[in-house]
């Protein structure tokens, strides 16, 4: 979804090159291009969900199930994208005051999720950890270079961490960078009227993120009965909740008939 994103965004730039009069096109593309990296986001989120239920004994890490790993990290994801986007909309005025109040939001917008992304390294250094001391050391061995990829992905589109060095990405520098002051500063417009910028610190690292997961793909990594997610019947869902509900009865029949001071 991203690359399809990343590549209709530079479809729209090519016909705003011939046709410079069509401003609907070009605030299409330049909402699409500032969107696209998003999605990259979200396979790494649900990447790491699908690693803990591949190579962790008890499918969960840090409380987190393996499945809710990349649900909680996406739906994150998703707040963030709504208030981008919302940002990236406004900055389609023609007012310069609404212009900069909506690159101001879009600042927020990454700066947010730049702090969650943060979090879910952390979370991917301690699953590595993990992964050495109780992993089988063949299926360990296995998805090293996945792991390594993940991390690369993530310095990539925004901010990475193997072996706890923390590596800042230029993309997203560039983007604080260009909308966090004035839209009619110098710098501001030095980098609208240079496309070079928007090349080099933009798209190549989404066109490299996208070759290494091409490179190293998670479908010649995940082979066997735990590649996929575990599907239970109705029967072992309905034994599962029930056996969760007499769980917590008798704790709170052990609690209630427990003797008091």
């Amino acid at each position: 979804m991203g690359a399809s994103l990343e590549t209709i965004s530079y479809i729209l730039r090519l016909v705003c090159i011939h046709q410079v009069d069509l401003s609907h096109v070009y605030e299409a593309q330049f909402i699409l291009i500032l969107i696209a990296p998003m999605w990259m986001n979200a396979f790494d989120f649900l990447l790491l969900g699908r690693l803990v239920n591949y190579c962790l004994p008890d499918k969960r890490i840090c409380g987190f199930a393996a499945r809710r790993v990349g649900l909680f990290f996406v739906g994150l994801d998703v707040g963030m994208f709504i208030l981008q986007l919302a940002g990236a909309a406004i900055t389609t005025s023609d007012d310069n005051s609404t212009i900069n109040t909506g690159l101001h939001i879009y600042t927020a917008g990454v700066a947010l999720q730049q702090f969650f992304i943060i979090c879910f390294t952390v979370l991917s250094v301690i699953f590595r950890r993990r992964l050495s001391r109780e992993c089988d050391p063949e299926r360990a061995k296995s998805v090293q270079p996945l792991l390594y990829t993940l991390y690369l992905s993530l310095a990539l589109i925004s901010v990475s961490a193997p072996k706890t060095e923390f590596l800042l990405d230029f993309r997203v520098i560039f983007r604080i960078i260009e909308f966090a002051g004035d839209n009619t500063s110098k710098l501001a417009t030095t980098i609208s009227n240079h496309e070079i910028f928007i090349y080099i610190f933009d798209s190549l690292p989404m066109f490299f993120a996208l070759v290494i997961f091409n490179v190293i793909h998670p479908g010649k990594i995940f082979v066997g009965p735990d590649a996929n997610w575990p599907n239970p019947s109705k029967e072992e869902k309905k034994a599962a909740k029930q056996a969760k509900k007499e769980a917590k009865r008798l704790a709170k029949a052990g609690s209630s008939t427990s003797p008091t001071v």
